[in-house]
């Protein structure tokens, strides 16, 4: 099933995951392309009142993140010859799906394979020098005579370790894990099931998209009201 617009699962999951794990100029970011969908760098610093270099800086992480999108627009102004680069965001909304689940799963099996550790670590050690011991030495260590444990290494009497405890501390870690995230899961598992169209994926710049960069790169500092003042226009004859 192909969507007009960006479904409710995807927005609330990207807001859910930025909310968590990301600082407050990454929030702001991902919220106004929430709405806007595609903008201009010159645009987008105007309306977050941030640094460039902060804006640049998140930006860069965002990026790696795979969560935002970067496309470069050429643009020649006839009248003086010159060329003009114009940078565009958007949100990859496949590729942060995607790239989710992993950082995700990654987590999960980190936290499989502690525990599985946990249980082939060495369950014996030696009294006297400390050596260590796992189960598949049990032959080596065990004395026929004296049905004890004795260190290969030193002589000294070996004994059970008690690592029950960090055994039962990693399950609960796990646990919870497993608790708090499953939501996250459900809301991928919901995107997964809905195709989205190649315009909401990777929209296309128009032309009101780059005469709105030309007059934000001209005119710096009044695009933000401009376009707060066209939202309330659109509002206003919405409600008629």
């Amino acid at each position: 099933m192909l969507e007009s617009a960006v479904p409710n699962c995807y927005i609330t999951l990207i807001k859910s995951i930025i909310y968590t794990f990301y600082s407050s100029s990454h929030v702001a970011i991902i919220s106004v392309l929430i709405y806007y969908s595609i903008l201009d760098e010159d645009t987008l610093i105007d309306l977050l009142q941030i640094d460039k270099k902060q804006f640049r800086s998140a930006m860069i992480f965002l990026r790696n993140d795979r969560i935002i999108k970067q496309t470069l627009r050429k643009e020649k102004d006839f009248t003086t010859g010159l060329t003009s680069t114009y940078i565009f965001y958007h949100i990859n909304y496949y590729t942060f799906i995607n790239a989710v689940y992993f950082k995700l799963d990654k987590i999960r099996k980190n936290l499989v394979k502690d525990e599985k550790n946990l249980t082939l670590n060495a369950v014996f050690s030696c009294q006297n020098c400390g050596k260590s011991f796992g189960d598949v030495e049990i032959g080596q260590i065990l004395n026929m005579d004296t049905d004890e444990l004795t260190c290969y290494n030193c002589g000294g009497l070996v004994i059970e370790n008690d690592h029950d405890q960090p055994l039962k501390s990693n399950k609960c870690i796990l646990s919870k894990y497993n608790e708090q995230f499953e939501p996250f899961y459900k809301m991928i598992e919901e995107c997964y099931e809905i195709e989205l169209p190649i315009n909401l994926i990777d929209p296309e710049i128009s032309e009101e998209h780059l005469q709105r960069a030309i007059f934000s790169r001209a005119n710096q500092g009044q695009a933000a009201s401009i376009i707060r003042k066209q939202n309330k226009m659109s509002e206003k004859s919405s409600n008629l």
